[in-house]
C-alpha cells in the first residue's frame, strides 16, 4: 500500500473539491447539456463542476463489478493493457487464461506506432504500406506474439487510415489489434467492420473499436473525445475507456499527492460525461502520467515519479471508486534506437511494479516500441521476447517423478565409473535445457572474433526476425465474401470521408 488510510481520505476530499470549485472543461456543447440535466452547474469558461453526489452514484455502480474487473486486469501483467482489453470486450479471458499456462504469449508494437526504427540505416522513418504489412507478417510467423497493434500508416489519407488499416491487417494476420477512432465520424464504419469480421450480433457491435477518451490534462474533455462518446453512443457501441495522460511538472503538479488528485478528477469527469451520455454504459479508466526531462525537453515514462503516481491513482479508485482503473505496468521506453537503453528501461517499470505491488512474477514488459510508444523496432521486439523466454523457461516447482528422480541412472553411472553425459537420459534432457542463439550471438570480427556485445546481440535480433518472417509465414488472408464486403464498407468510407 502507498497511501496509508488516512492519506486516500485525504486526496479523496481533494478529488471532490477539484471537480465541485475547478470542474471539468468541456468543449462539446451537447455533453455539457447532458451533464447539467443529470445535476451540474456549468460555470464560466464552459467547465463543468460535478457534485459529489453524482460521483458516489458512479463509484456505487462501478463496485458491482469490481471483483471481476480486477480479476480481469491481472491478464495485463502478462498480456500488456491494449491486448486484455480487446480479450475483455471479444469474451476471450477464460481462453487466453487457459493458453497462457500452457506456453508464452506476448503483445507486440503497443498501442501502434508511427514510425519504423531502422536498423539497418540505423535511422527511423515514417511508417508505409510495405512497412505495415511486413510487420504483420512478423507477428504472424513468431509463434510467441498473441496480439499485435495496428501501426499508422502515413501514405494513406489519415481520416481514412484507420480504417483502411484494420481490413488491411487481416489479410496478413489473425493476431491483429483493433484500431482507434481518431476521427469520430469513422466510428461507424469501424463497427460495420468489426461485424463483417466477425459476425458480431448487436449485443455486441464494434469489436475491433479500441481506443479511449482522453482527457487533455488539466481537466479538459476536449471536442474531439467528446464527440468519440457522442457517437459509440449513437452507434450503439456502449464501452468506453477514459484516460488521464498528464505532464508531471507541467499538466500535473509536481507532488504525488496533488498529481494522483489531479488525474483521478480527470477521470472521474469524463466517468460523470459518459454517463451523462449514455446510462446504460461500461466504463473503464486508464492512469498514463509521464514526466519531462528538464534538459531536453523529451516526455519520459521512466522514474520512479511516475510509477507512484499511476500506482496512486489506482489505490484511490480501488479503494472509493470501484476500481476499474488500469495502469500500465511500464509504457514504453523513451529511448528511440534498439538496445540496453531500452531493455533497461523495460526492466525498471517491470521491477517497480513488482515492488510496489508484491506482486514478484511480473515479467519483462518489452514489446518492441521505443521513443513513447511512437517507434517500432522489430529488433527490439526479437530481443524482449527472448528476455521473455528465458523468464517463461524458469519454472516455479520442481517434477519428482520417478523418471526425475533418476535411480536406475545415478546407479549405473557411479558405479560404472562413467560420466552423465553418457546416458540417454543425459542426452534427452541437454537438448531441452533453456539457452539462446540471440543473447549468446558472437561479434565474429574485430579483436576478439568471440565476443558477446551489444552490437552482436542485436545483429542477430535483427537477423532472426527477418528470418521468421522468410521460414514460417503463412496465413491464407481473408475469404472472399468477407473481403468484398470489406472494399464495398472502405469504398463507402472513402467517398463520404475524403471525396465530400
Amino acid at each position: 500500500m502507498l497511501i496509508d488510510d488516512r492519506g486516500k481520505e485525504r486526496i479523496a476530499a481533494e478529488v471532490f473539491r477539484i471537480l465541485e470549485e475547478i470542474g471539468l472543461k468541456v468543449e462539446t456543447e451537447e455533453i455539457r447539456r447532458a451533464l447539467t440535466a443529470i445535476g451540474c452547474v456549468e460555470k464560466a469558461g464552459h467547465r463543468i463542476a460535478i457534485p459529489k453526489k453524482i460521483i458516489e452514484e458512479i463509484a456505487a455502480r462501478q463496485k458491482k463489478a469490481q471483483a471481476e474487473d480486477a480479476a480481469v486486469q491481472e491478464l495485463y501483467y502478462t498480456c500488456n493493457i491494449d491486448w486484455t482489453q480487446a480479450i475483455l470486450w471479444r469474451h476471450e479471458v477464460d481462453k487466453v487464461k487457459q493458453a497462457l499456462d500452457d506456453k508464452l504469449l506476448v503483445s507486440a508494437f503497443d498501442c501502434g506506432p508511427t514510425k519504423y526504427y531502422d536498423y539497418r540505416q540505423k535511422k527511423t522513418v515514417g511508417v508505409d504500406t510495405g512497412i505495415f504489412i511486413e510487420m504483420k507478417k512478423l507477428a504472424q510467423a513468431t509463434p510467441e506474439v498473441g496480439y499485435v497493434a495496428n501501426w499508422y500508416r502515413s501514405d494513406v489519407p489519415p481520416r481514412l487510415e484507420r480504417l483502411d488499416s484494420l481490413i488491411l491487417a487481416f489479410e496478413y494476420t489473425d493476431k491483429s489489434a483493433g484500431v482507434e477512432a481518431i476521427y469520430p465520424e469513422v466510428i461507424k464504419y469501424l463497427k460495420e467492420a468489426s461485424d463483417i469480421l466477425t459476425g458480431a450480433s448487436d449485443d455486441e457491435p464494434g469489436t475491433y473499436l479500441a481506443g479511449a477518451e482522453c482527457i487533455i490534462p488539466p481537466l479538459i474533455l476536449d471536442d474531439r473525445s467528446g464527440r468519440d462518446i457522442l457517437e459509440r453512443n449513437k452507434c450503439g457501441i456502449r464501452k468506453y475507456h477514459v484516460a488521464s495522460m498528464g505532464a508531471l511538472a507541467i499538466s500535473l503538479p509536481i507532488t504525488i499527492a496533488g498529481a494522483v488528485a489531479v488525474s483521478a478528477a480527470e477521470i472521474l469527469g469524463g466517468w460523470a460525461a459518459v454517463c451523462a451520455v449514455d446510462p446504460e454504459a461500461r466504463f473503464n479508466a486508464r492512469a498514463i502520467s509521464n514526466s519531462t526531462d528538464m534538459r531536453t525537453g523529451e516526455p519520459t515514462y521512466s522514474g520512479p515519479e511516475i510509477h507512484l503516481i499511476n500506482m496512486g491513482v489506482k489505490e484511490i479508485f480501488d479503494e472509493f471508486y470501484g476500481g476499474h482503473c488500469w495502469v500500465d505496468v511500464f509504457f514504453s521506453p523513451s529511448v528511440t534506437n534498439p538496445g540496453l537503453k531500452a531493455v533497461y528501461e523495460n526492466f525498471y517499470g517491470s521491477m517497480a511494479r513488482a515492488r510496489l505491488t508484491g506482486k514478484t512474477d511480473i515479467p519483462y514488459i518489452g514489446v518492441g516500441t521505443l521513443g513513447n510508444g511512437a517507434v517500432g523496432s522489430p529488433t527490439q521486439l526479437m530481443l524482449d521476447i527472448e528476455i521473455r523466454k528465458s523468464q517463461f523457461s524458469l519454472k516455479d516447482r520442481v517434477d519428482t517423478s520417478d523418471r526425475e528422480l533418476a535411480y536406475d541412472e545415478i546407479a549405473s553411472v557411479v558405479l560404472g565409473g562413467q560420466s552423465f553425459l553418457s546416458t540417454p537420459l543425459t542426452r534427452q534432457g541437454c537438448r531441452k535445457l533453456w539457452k539462446s542463439a540471440v543473447l549468446s550471438a558472437r561479434s565474429g570480427g574485430g579483436a576478439d572474433e568471440s565476443a558477446i556485445t551489444e552490437t552482436s546481440i542485436l545483429d542477430a535480433c535483427d537477423a532472426a526476425w527477418r528470418e521468421n518472417i522468410k521460414k514460417n509465414y503463412e496465413y491464407p488472408g481473408l475469404d472472399k465474401d468477407r473481403r468484398r464486403a470489406l472494399d464495398r464498407l472502405l469504398e463507402k468510407a472513402r467517398r463520404e470521408l475524403l471525396d465530400s
